[in-house]
C-alpha cells in the first residue's frame, strides 16, 4: 500500500448501499486530495458490496476491506488497518450515514499540525438545520478531567481525526467494545487518558452528523443523507449552513447573558464552552 497523507476509515455493514452513495462522494469532494479511503466491511451483503466495488472502480483512492460480521462493530478490523496497513500521517473517520463538508480534512490537518487528537464542532440535524451540540464537553475539558470521570459520549466519530503515530502509542487501539458502551467513545477514551496527549477543538462545523434512533431503516438513513448532500452542494450551501450555526452560537451567548442577569445562569463551564466555541468558529473562518 502506498503512503498517503490521510487514511480515512469508513466502517459499514449490510444494507448500506444507499448511504454509501452519499458518504463516499462527500469524501471524494475534499479539498485535501491526498488520501486513501478504506471502506471496512463488517458483514456486508451483496448489494452493499456491489456499491463499494463500483466506487473502488471509479476512484483508485477507494479501497475495500471485506470481512465477516463481527460480534460487535468490527473494531479489530480497524485496528488491523491502522497497525499493519496504513502509513499515513493522519487518520480520519466517516460513518456511512454522515456527510462531510468539502474542507473537513483541511480543518483536521490544520488542527493536527500541533495536536495528536482533534475534533471539529459537533452538531445534530433538526430537519434542514444543523444545531451545535453545546452540551457535549470539549476535548480540552475531557483531557484535563478524564482520570476523574468524564462524559460517556465524547465526539461523534465522523468529526474526529488523530495522528497515526499517536495511535501507535496507545495501549490497545481499536478493540471489541463492552456491551452498552458507545464504540467510538470507548476508543477515544484511550487517547484522552494518556498523559502525553495534545488535543485540539475546532468551532467549525464540518460534518452533517445524522444520528437516527435505533430501528431507523437504511432507506430512511439514506434519504436523510441525500437531503443534506443536496443542501451542502447547492450554491453557497456550506457557507449558508455555517452562517446559521454562527447565529445560533451568538444567540446562545446572549441567552446565557440574559439568564445571568435574572440569576438563572447555567454552570460557568457551559457559559465558557459557548464563548470558546464561538471564538474558535471565528478563528477557523479567517
Amino acid at each position: 500500500m502506498t503512503a498517503s497523507a490521510t487514511t480515512i476509515i469508513l466502517p459499514t455493514s449490510a444494507g448500506r448501499g444507499g448511504c454509501l452513495d452519499v458518504a463516499i462522494p462527500s469524501a471524494l469532494r475534499q479539498t485535501v486530495t491526498d488520501f486513501e479511503l478504506i471502506v471496512v466491511g463488517d458483514g456486508v451483503d451483496d448489494d452493499t458490496r456491489s456499491t463499494i466495488e463500483r466506487w473502488c472502480g471509479a476512484d483508485e483512492r477507494v479501497r475495500f476491506v471485506d470481512r465477516p460480521k463481527h460480534r460487535r462493530r468490527g473494531e479489530p478490523y480497524r485496528h488491523e488497518i491502522l497497525a499493519e496497513r496504513s502509513h499515513a500521517g493522519i487518520v480520519a473517520y466517516l460513518l456511512d450515514r454522515d456527510v462531510w463538508f468539502t474542507d473537513h480534512l483541511a480543518e483536521l490537518h490544520r488542527l493536527l499540525a500541533d495536536a495528536d487528537f482533534a475534533a471539529t464542532l459537533p452538531t445534530h440535524d433538526v430537519g434542514d438545520r444543523l444545531v451545535p451540540s453545546l452540551d457535549r464537553p470539549m476535548l480540552a475539558e475531557l483531557a484535563a478531567a478524564w482520570r476523574w470521570g468524564g462524559a460517556d459520549h465524547v465526539a461523534p466519530m465522523s468529526t474526529v481525526g488523530h495522528r497515526l503515530d499517536a495511535y501507535h502509542r496507545l495501549p490497545h487501539g481499536w478493540r471489541e467494545t463492552p456491551p452498552g458502551t458507545a464504540t467510538d467513545s470507548y476508543m477515544w477514551r484511550q487517547f484522552l487518558d494518556q498523559a502525553w496527549i495534545r488535543v485540539a477543538d475546532s468551532g467549525l462545523p464540518t460534518v452533517a452528523y445524522l444520528q437516527r434512533p435505533p430501528g431507523t431503516s437504511p432507506d430512511e438513513r439514506a434519504r436523510a443523507a441525500r437531503r443534506w448532500a443536496t443542501l451542502l452542494t447547492a450554491r453557497d450551501g456550506e457557507a449558508n449552513v455555517r452562517a446559521d450555526v454562527a447565529t445560533q452560537l451568538r444567540d446562545a451567548m446572549r441567552q446565557e447573558w440574559r439568564r445571568s442577569i435574572r440569576g438563572r445562569a447555567t454552570t460557568w463551564k457551559h457559559r465558557a464552552r459557548i464563548r470558546t466555541r464561538f471564538r474558535q468558529f471565528s478563528a477557523a473562518r479567517r
